[in-house]
């Protein structure tokens, strides 16, 4: 059968059913590496890609429920870095929450962007929307003090862990979308050292609930997808350097960074379906 010969439907009436049965709309922003400076790394300008990223959110999708930024909002924890991204972010039309990557810095965050954005400490918010649970996890720091940086691996303490595993049990009547900036599952990559040390806990926290679909995450700069008992671990490429990865023969793995496109994830969630697409938008 030829597409012209697809049987066809109204189009503004499936539209309208269509959306009828959408009930959560997010957008996931990630590793902005916003420089204090304005310099160019990799030939690109991160303060000039978030203005494009906030137009393209407010173009598009200004009737999203949320907008996450999942960490890496700076590149070197400069307040300046944290100024320029304020302006940016503050154009958004929709709700706006911040989480920290291994390039961020609490108390540059607080000093401009306020202590609301660390509630507890640390960065980390929970809210139903529509027919699910939204978790946003706070990775940041060596995991010996919330702002020790001496390592970039992934850390939920056991205050952070104890906090996520409180939030699943009060949304046990619904599945949860999990976003956080390190990645919990190995993707066969260097970067892998840097992934989330407390894997073990959070991969039985996840399952003790039984019903998170999709966990998403950045900090490895490409897309990727792994699926685990039910459970699709995403990766965003995000708004910097893109990772290109070549796994070949045996031993044969290459990594390489390249400039790449500017690239923001929207998540549309239905009562039994997620779907989430990347969009370019630089």
């Amino acid at each position: 059968m030829s597409p012209a010969s697809w049987p066809r439907r109204d189009e503004k009436t499936c539209l309208t059913a269509f959306e009828e049965r959408l009930s959560m709309k997010l957008v996931v922003l990630s590793d902005l590496h916003i420089h204090h400076d304005c310099d160019e790394f990799l030939g690109i300008n991160s303060s000039n890609r978030l203005d494009a990223a906030v137009e393209a959110i407010n173009a598009d999708y200004d009737d999203a429920d949320l907008v996450i930024v999942n960490g890496d909002i700076t590149h070197r924890r400069n307040v300046n870095g944290y100024r320029i991204a304020k302006v940016a972010l503050d154009r958004l039309h929709c709700p706006l929450w911040l989480g920290l990557g291994n390039h961020d810095c609490r108390q540059g965050i607080a000093k401009v962007f306020g202590a609301d954005c660390l509630p507890g400490g640390y960065a980390q918010f929970s809210d139903r929307i529509g027919d699910y649970g939204v978790i946003l996890l706070d990775t940041n720091g060596g995991g010996r003090s919330p702002d020790d940086h001496s390592v970039d691996v992934g850390h939920l303490c056991p205050q952070r862990m104890n906090w996520f595993r409180r939030q699943l049990w009060t949304f046990s009547d619904r599945p949860v979308i999990v976003v956080m900036h390190h990645t919990v599952l190995p993707l066969e990559l260097t970067v892998d050292a840097t992934c989330l040390a407390e894997a073990g806990p959070f991969l039985r926290a996840i399952k003790t609930h039984g019903n998170v679909p999709l966990v998403v995450s950045g900090h490895v700069h490409l897309n990727s997808t792994v699926r685990r008992a039910g459970t699709a671990f995403v990766t965003v490429s995000g708004g910097h350097f893109t990772t290109t990865a070549v796994h070949g023969a045996l031993r044969d793995r290459r990594e390489e960074r390249t400039t790449g496109e500017g690239e923001f994830a929207v998540i549309l969630g239905r009562p039994a379906q997620v779907t989430i697409h990347c969009v370019r938008y630089a």
